[in-house]
């Protein structure tokens, strides 16, 4: 359970690095500039440097660009953590298999987070997912204007779309072995996946 969400954790930070480099390039577009040299640098936080002084220099709207930067606030916090679980050695306790320590012993770079758990673990991997949310369903003028939020933005969008989670189809497809969880049953919001599978004579 450790490893599925310290893996859920790199995989979100991953789409995390992504999407500012993307939202970065959007805005830059926008206000039909250059894309800072540090948007591309191999270190984060020049990376986030870049994004942040590109949302001061671009946005205009001011409850957008203080959104935005209080998002850019998030990522910093989020950063040192995530760096940990990414580099850190792992210890586990035979007299308390629930209880995890992270730890380096690098010189300059030393550390030790003691009485980590998988709920600890579980839940920054959500944060990070929810900072992925708000970058990609980000608000507009116009949608504070009538009044719709990121959520029904998101809804609107799943409902007439044609995604399904892989973790469905693998069960219609009868390989759901494959996961290291029992499958769950298939919820009443997702019979519409299936019938769209059916249709296509996927299943």
């Amino acid at each position: 359970m450790a490893r599925c969400s310290i893996g859920m954790a790199t995989v979100q930070w991953a789409l995390l690095e992504h999407q500012l480099l993307l939202d970065t390039a959007r805005m830059v577009n926008r206000a039909k500039s250059k894309l800072p040299p540090d948007a591309t640098s191999l270190s984060f936080n020049r990376r986030l440097s870049a994004w942040r002084a590109t949302i001061q220099s671009t946005v205009k709207d001011r409850k957008k660009r203080d959104g935005l930067l209080k998002l850019a606030d998030k990522i910093a916090n989020a950063e040192s953590m995530r760096h940990r679980i990414t580099h850190s050695l792992w210890q586990w306790f035979p007299s308390n298999p629930d209880r995890l320590r992270a730890y380096s012993f690098r010189p300059r770079v030393e550390f030790q987070q003691d009485h980590l758990t998988f709920d600890k673990l579980i839940n920054f991997a959500w944060q990070i997912g929810q900072i992925n949310y708000e970058m990609a369903y980000q608000p507009t003028k116009a949608n504070r204007d009538r009044r719709v939020t990121r959520h029904h933005r998101a809804f609107a969008r799943a409902h007439g779309s044609t995604y399904i989670s892989r973790t469905l189809l693998l069960q219609l497809a009868g390989r759901d072995h494959v996961h290291l969880f029992r499958p769950v049953p298939i919820r009443s919001d997702q019979q519409g996946d299936v019938e769209r599978l059916k249709k296509f004579g996927l299943i």
